[in-house]
């Protein structure tokens, strides 16, 4: 859900149309609903306007809302909420970026290069090679330690201010989202932020404390759409809990050092993980690797730009029920504001 100031209209509408017809080549393929003023919604307040809106999102099956389109979207004009629901099996991160561009209608953002894919044969495959052995190594010493979890994915969301945080930087604010998954599983935190949709298990799952997590972090990648439209890698980095005895500022410091070595040293491996996975499916794949490899999949998109309309929102995620522990975090930063979407069922 994004919340924008002065609401679209139907510029929104307009533009909506424009991405689905450009990334799509077809406007059948994407499903807009407008609610008028004599829905009950408009009675409601804007949190349980979201709420009850995803839950009955997440007690139907998909489709007998979707029918035959890929993507939703329910705009609501006198509250300006746009709530969106995206087939990511056919979206990756240009697409996603680009309706995030929509619904905040600042269509001159421009988004952060990808890395540049290109095949060059024998050398690609060396390195790809190397990088899954390594990983496959990495995985065997360090497995994903998250085994129980909950019937159903819960959603919730928390925005931070530049002026608010330890450190404003890409490493700090990778450090400060997952310092709070820790204290949630410490129990030095009651929860990880504002619940937008579900609820926790009945009695509460109590997770064990692990020495470390395991974290997809998801890189768009520049490439053709020979194999589809998700093309997205990830490096693969195995965080270390920081000591709970140390001051939070220095759990924080402990946490950017960890992320800023992996990704740094380990950047190639977005493109190679793309190179390894582009020719399966990537549904199957993704459940794999998210049940035994990885604890968590993070994905952040930073702007060096203002977004004025953008006041209140949920940057994304996952909603329904996935048989396995998952964990999903999103983050939109801009240059003063970052928002951090979680969906899990670990409790």
């Amino acid at each position: 859900m994004n919340d924008a100031k002065n609401g679209p209209g139907d510029k929104f509408l307009s533009n909506l149309n424009h991405w689905n017809d450009e990334n799509f080549n077809s406007l059948s393929s994407t499903l807009h609903i407008v609610l008028d003023e004599s829905h009950p919604a408009y009675t409601d307040d804007k949190p349980t306007i979201v709420a009850s809106v995803v839950q009955w999102l997440t007690s139907h099956e998909p489709l007998e809302y979707m029918g035959t389109h890929d993507h939703l979207f329910i705009y609501i004009p006198t509250h300006d909420i746009v709530l969106q629901l995206v087939d990511h099996y056919s979206s990756d991160g240009k697409a996603l970026f680009e309706i995030f561009c929509v619904v905040t209608n600042e269509m001159d953002l421009r988004r952060p290069p990808f890395a540049k894919y290109q095949y060059i044969p024998l050398l690609t495959d060396a390195i790809t090679t190397e990088c899954m052995i390594r990983t496959a190594l990495n995985v065997w010493s360090r497995p994903a330690q998250i085994t129980t979890y909950g019937d159903s994915l819960v959603g919730s969301r928390n925005m931070l201010h530049k002026a608010d945080v330890y450190e404003w930087s890409r490493w700090g604010n990778y450090a400060e989202s997952m310092l709070r998954i820790f204290e949630r599983l410490e129990g030095v935190r009651g929860d990880l932020g504002t619940v937008v949709h579900g609820s926790t298990t009945s009695p509460p799952i109590v997770q064990p404390i692990p020495p470390h997590l395991n974290i997809c972090l998801t890189a768009g990648v520049d490439a053709d759409c020979m194999f589809g439209n998700n093309r997205i890698g990830g490096i693969l980095v195995q965080l270390t809990r920081p000591d709970p005895t140390k001051p939070r500022n220095e759990r924080l410091d402990e946490l950017m050092k960890q992320f800023k070595t992996q990704c740094t040293e380990n950047f190639t491996d977005a493109i190679s993980s793309y190179d390894a996975m582009r020719g399966f499916d990537f549904g199957k794949i993704r459940d794999y690797f998210s049940s035994n490899v990885f604890d968590i999949t993070f994905t952040s998109f930073r702007f060096n730009a203002d977004v004025p309309r953008l006041l209140e929102g949920t940057g994304g995620g996952f909603c329904g029920k996935i048989d396995y522990p998952y964990m999903y975090i999103n983050s939109f930063t801009t240059t003063d504001r970052s928002f951090i979407s979680y969906s899990t069922n670990w409790w």
